[in-house]
């Protein structure tokens, strides 16, 4: 008999089907989607909702009507243009962690999408300090997504391009619910730091990469 976190791993993979046929994917269509599965007989058990904040992290749409708004700090220092050149004509980033993260996306998302997540992590990119920059600074900054926006997936390019960048530690609150957190470190663990970092998983291997 199926426990319940194997019937959520087997009907978020029929979501996640199902929604491949959605264009474009809203959160009305998932509940749909989701309302229909849990119909079946196999499904009745699953708590709906907890289904669908499980799908929120696997499944991205991407939300085209953004809007900036800069706070005119003048101790922020441009480093960066808004296609990831450096403005130092000196130095050159290897987006080695974008790249991988890029490869990854080709076989989920289309390409105008994946142009999308690069241009929106760009813009947040560019606005955060240069990690390299000597001295003390302080840069505080707000990203907030829609329903269903991508969200996920534009924080994962903005972590990978961040690390290519220079910075060195980069923390993320990931949420009170330990089931959500977990969706969250595997999606990291596959799109970023590319080994299973989950040793409460019980077919974790320090070594095993992704």
């Amino acid at each position: 008999m199926k426990t319940n976190t194997d019937l959520l791993k087997t009907a978020l993979t029929h979501v996640k089907l199902g929604a491949k046929d959605l264009d474009p994917v809203t959160i009305n269509g998932l509940k749909e989607i989701i309302a229909e599965i849990c119909s079946m007989n196999s499904f009745k058990a699953i708590d709906q909702s907890q289904l669908l904040e499980l799908a929120k992290l696997e499944v991205n749409i991407i939300y085209s009507g953004e809007g900036i708004l800069d706070d005119k700090d003048p101790g922020h220092v441009n480093w960066l243009s808004v296609d990831g050149v450096p403005l130092d004509s000196g130095r050159e980033i290897n987006w080695k962690f974008w790249n991988d993260y890029n490869e990854l996306l080709i076989e989920d998302l289309p390409i105008p999408s994946i142009n999308e997540i690069d241009s929106m992590s760009n813009k947040i990119l560019l606005r955060l300090e240069d990690p390299r920059r000597e001295g003390k600074w302080i840069r505080k900054g707000m990203v907030v997504g829609e329903v269903q926006s991508g969200k996920t997936a534009n924080y994962t390019a903005l972590i990978c391009k961040a690390a290519d960048a220079g910075y060195k530690i980069i923390i993320i609150l990931a949420g009170m619910h330990n089931n959500l957190r977990a969706q969250t470190q595997d999606r990291l663990d596959e799109s970023f730091i590319g080994f299973n970092s989950d040793k409460d998983d019980r077919s974790y291997i320090e070594t095993y990469r992704i």
